[in-house]
């Protein structure tokens, strides 16, 4: 095994490295920004001013500049939505805003907001100004008054108020206005969720069937189901019922999009309806589009007349920047080289997030160009436990002791990865996550790399030649070559895994609908909420769920906690409670995991107000608090 591990290492390494290597100054070209915004309302904008009374984390940055661009790209477009119904490629819907987003004044070294996930206590409020539990399966939230829709047809500047929330959640939960299903892409979120009512012009409550700690975060941490449309826009499409908007707008700058494919579920609008017309969005937001190039840029100009304010700066209106871009680059190299030559500011946002070999190769030729880790959502392979031979947990170890995670780290990671083996959540989210140090020996021993001990568990498994198995792969040269390295472990033990490398919509397609034969390629360690991450080994489903190989075969202990954790009020055990259910995956071998990798967000030293966040969605609040010295 140690020369062919040597042998497929090196081969692995060599290909990382040819793709590393290719960067260029490859260019994109995008069309002149068409903005509806004032020049006025932008050339009048004052100066800000910073009033520092005491040292603070972010007084690193310097005076915030007003005016210029932001650029940052996106590597592929899952699909262009313009409607919270569909939602698909909706992390570009820059133009609507949140009821609650992640405090942006917390200290870095408490909560670096690495990661998609963020306690209760790092929230507070936007849209909402502030919230509080009416009682215990009650949530009345107190909206910012003075909030305009943005000032264009059809809602034309009138003010916020609490029948637009009402409307935006009836229509998702099919609660009321004409609506009466449930949108399917939020099944699995908000299950608890009863029923959202405008209470008074500015009040809102949630009702909750039963009190459960994560209650908050079934609103907050969901940002299509916390951001809200205008009830005139939506009704734009038509009645209750119509036909959905199709697959990502065509059409050049300056006009509207023309066809479209696909049928997301009923609700929304077809594709000819001024639902997927680009130049007819419209939100509460910083930022307003005001050009779209199909496939290839997305550019956003700033509300003048956004009610925020820079929380860091409280006397400073946003956004800082006149314009936002947004450029369609595919190629990672071409990617990196768009940031080495100026034309993007940042990648990241784990949606361009750079691996560990580009990130070190960044730091060799470009030392200036900052980094940021973001831990969580390495690999593992998952198992269709209802299906022989992994029925048996003595399979689903063997497998697991078959890998050799601290060469792994090594050479694979080239020292990046943590060696230690990972349950469903990340070890950052300490409490959360059943972390090794906390292990038995005996689990311990399960994991460690032991081919010997393997092949004797596969023999007493009743499999003494090892078997034949599959594992599908999304087609990506980085996901192909740790397949690769898996399948020359497991034939060490007599295991024969054949690879299929599929393209993602297939490979989508074959999880979410249970069809996996074998095992699947899946996410570990993930660093969403510990509310998402519950669904992934939950044998009912659920709209988070990311793995479906245990409907047929549930695990009674998982479910039960499961179903614990979303009726616990209390926060503290919950969080135990979430621990026990990571125990227990870990304990039956669901996944093999690899190490915990890395990502890293990278950005130029001229992109101001930036730590290397990780956030991916609310990225137009965010984006709205950086400034640029370029």
């Amino acid at each position: 095994m140690k020369s062919r591990f040597i042998w497929a290492t090196l081969c692995i390494l060599v290909l990382l490295s040819l793709v590393a290597a290719s960067c260029s100054n490859t260019t994109t070209s995008t069309s002149s920004a068409t903005t509806t915004t004032s020049s006025a309302a932008i050339t009048t904008q004052p100066q800000p001013t910073t009033s520092i009374t005491s040292a603070n984390w972010w007084d690193k940055f310097g005076e915030p500049q007003y005016g210029g661009t932001i650029n940052f790209c996106y590597g592929m477009l899952m699909g262009t939505s313009f409607d919270l119904y569909t939602y698909f490629g909706g992390e570009l819907d820059l133009w609507y805003e949140a009821l609650f987003t992640p405090r942006w004044t917390a200290d870095r070294q408490e909560w670096p907001m690495t990661t998609s996930y963020y306690p209760d206590k790092y929230w507070t409020g936007n849209l909402a100004e502030s919230w509080e539990m009416t009682d215990a399966t009650t949530i009345t939230a107190h909206l910012r008054q003075g909030v305009k829709w943005q000032n264009k047809a059809p809602v034309n500047g009138r003010e916020l108020v609490a029948s637009d929330v009402e409307a935006h959640y009836d229509r998702l939960m099919g609660t009321g206005g004409g609506y009466t299903a449930l949108d399917p892409l939020y099944a699995g979120n908000i299950g608890n969720l009863v029923k959202v009512t405008a209470a008074d012009k500015y009040t809102v409550t949630f009702k909750f069937k039963k009190a459960s700690a994560q209650n908050f975060q079934t609103i907050a941490d969901n940002f299509a189901l916390n951001e809200i449309d205008a009830p005139e826009w939506v009704a734009l499409g038509g009645p209750p019922g119509s036909a959905p908007a199709g697959g990502p707008p065509a059409g050049g700058s300056g006009a509207p999009p023309a066809g479209g494919s696909g049928a997301p579920p009923a609700g929304g609008a077809n594709s000819t309806s001024p639902l997927a017309d680009w130049t007819k969005v419209v939100g509460t937001g910083p930022w307003m589009l005001t050009d779209l190039v199909s496939g290839s840029s997305f550019t956003f100009s700033k509300n003048p007349d956004y009610w925020g304010t820079d929380p860091r700066f409280p006397q400073n209106k946003i956004p800082y920047a006149d314009t936002l871009k947004m450029k369609v680059i595919p190629d990672a190299s071409t990617q990196l080289a768009a940031l080495r030559t100026g034309q993007i500011d940042v990648l990241g946002f784990g949606m361009t997030s750079i691996g560990w070999q580009q990130a070190k190769e960044l730091n060799k030729t470009n030392p200036e160009i900052l980094q940021q880790g973001i831990p969580g959502n390495t690999a593992c392979v998952a198992f269709m436990v209802n299906v022989e031979p992994f029925t048996d947990i003595r399979v689903r170890q063997a497998l697991n002791m078959a890998i050799d995670r601290e060469a792994m780290a090594k050479g694979y990671y080239g020292g990046t990865a943590n060696s230690d083996p990972v349950g469903i959540i990340t070890p950052a989210f300490k409490g959360y996550a059943y972390t090794y140090d906390e292990w038995s020996q005996s689990l311990k021993d399960q994991y460690a790399y032991n081919p010997t001990a393997a092949k004797q568990l596969l023999a007493d498994a009743g499999y003494p030649n090892g078997f034949e198995t599959s594992v599908i792969v999304q087609s990506n040269p980085t996901s192909t070559a740790l397949m690769e390295l898996y399948k020359a472990y497991f034939a060490d033990i007599g295991v024969n895994m054949d690879i299929r490398s599929i393209d993602m919509a297939t490979y989508e397609a074959t999880r979410r609908t249970g069809k996996v034969e074998q095992m699947s390629y899946e996410p570990c360690a993930v660093n969403s909420s510990p509310a998402k991450a519950s669904d992934i080994y939950y044998s009912k489903g659920g709209g988070n769920a990311v793995f479906y190989g245990l409907d047929k075969s549930p695990d009674a202990v998982y479910d039960a906690l499961h179903d614990e954790l979303f009726s616990t009020a209390d926060a503290t055990a919950a969080m135990q409670i979430f621990q026990k259910m990571d125990k227990q995956v870990l304990e039956q071998h669901f996944q093999v995991p690899a190490p915990e990798a890395y990502t890293f967000n990278v950005w130029l030293p001229t992109l101001k107000g930036y730590s290397g966040e990780g956030v991916m969605w609310g990225q137009g609040l965010l984006f709205s608090r950086l400034w640029t010295t370029k």
